[in-house]
């Protein structure tokens, strides 16, 4: 019977495992929470898409025609007062723009920087469609 004492721990075998059951795990979560993100900014451009109309239909309401304008930005028609209280939330990864007559309009937010080839729109029937690199429902 030994009576010393001796420190135990972990040996270099062991150590390798714990590293690589890590690595397999980050490998597999890592592209699952990538598609998550983007799944997530598509939605928010979508939310923001039926905002932005709702400000087209609020003043259709008010004045019984859309804002007839040439294709712009639609920060540019939130300065030019053609939309009111419209702000975008998906910031720099969606650029919007807005095409209106006086009784139609097509709103599309296209994507940008990580989510480039993204492509979402909106019309004043409610017809929606989304390209398949946003990874969302084309009818959203």
């Amino acid at each position: 019977m030994r009576t010393g004492s001796k420190c135990r721990g972990f040996t270099l075998l062991e150590m390798m495992i714990a590293v690589l059951i890590i690595a397999i795990v980050a490998a597999i979560a890592l592209p699952s929470y990538q598609q998550y993100i983007e799944r997530s900014r598509a939605r928010t451009a979508a939310a923001d898409l039926m905002a932005l109309a709702t400000a087209f239909e609020n003043r259709f309401q008010r004045q019984l025609s859309y804002a007839a304008s040439a294709t712009s930005t639609a920060s540019t028609a939130a300065t030019a007062n053609l939309v009111v209280g419209w702000q975008p939330s998906a910031g720099d990864f969606f650029t919007y723009t807005a095409s209106a007559t006086a009784s139609t309009y097509d709103l599309t937010a296209t994507g940008s920087a990580a989510m480039s080839g993204c492509t979402i729109t909106l019309d004043e029937a409610n017809a929606k469609s989304a390209s398949s690199a946003c990874g969302i429902s084309s009818s959203w």
